[in-house]
């Protein structure tokens, strides 16, 4: 039965880490974790190892720097006849990806609240002419639900005057 330690690694590897080759032999691979990496996910791993699957799954792993990088890694049993004799692993550095997946989340959020607690009417429509959004506060001075005002193009243009109808159309209606 394999031993799960570091028996070989590549340059890719030494690069992302700051392990050496020489430093990571015979470690075990939980040498990369600490205390973000999620719980959940080691036992996930250990779990698949114990059946003799492969595994793929986003973790938070550190550098021996102590610095740390979301890792998508997937790991691959290699066997002898029908025995496991060692593990393929590969790690894939997505930090950026998650900070960039943070950092809409936050945006998103941050916009929803506006659009939720602002005390004025707030209305997406799109170049059909379907109010695709429209706030709560909206909803309750026009008196009418999210999917109501989106069940048909132009169904808002019963609230307006002429006037502001034909400014809106006109802003749909420009290429």
């Amino acid at each position: 039965f394999p031993t799960r330690r570091f028996s070989d690694i590549n340059y890719a590897f030494e690069e992302l880490t700051g392990y050496m080759k020489k430093e990571i032999y015979s470690k075990k691979p939980n040498i990369l974790q600490g205390i973000d990496s999620d719980i959940d996910s080691m036992k996930f791993i250990k779990h698949k190892l114990m059946l003799n699957e492969s595994c793929e799954c986003e973790i938070i792993n550190y550098k021996k720097d102590g610095s740390k990088f979301w890792n998508q890694l997937s790991i691959t049993p290699i066997f002898e006849n029908t025995e496991v004799i060692r593990y393929i692993a590969i790690l894939n550095d997505i930090t950026n990806k998650k900070l960039a997946d943070e950092d809409i989340l936050f945006e998103k959020n941050f916009l929803t609240n506006i659009l939720e607690n602002t005390n004025a009417v707030i209305a997406v429509i799109d170049r059909n002419g379907v109010m695709i959004r429209l706030n709560k506060y909206g909803q309750n001075f026009v008196g009418y639900t999210q999917q109501e005002v989106a069940s048909k193009a132009y169904f808002w243009s019963r609230f307006l005057n002429e006037n502001i109808k034909n400014k809106v159309f006109g802003i749909i209606e420009q290429p």
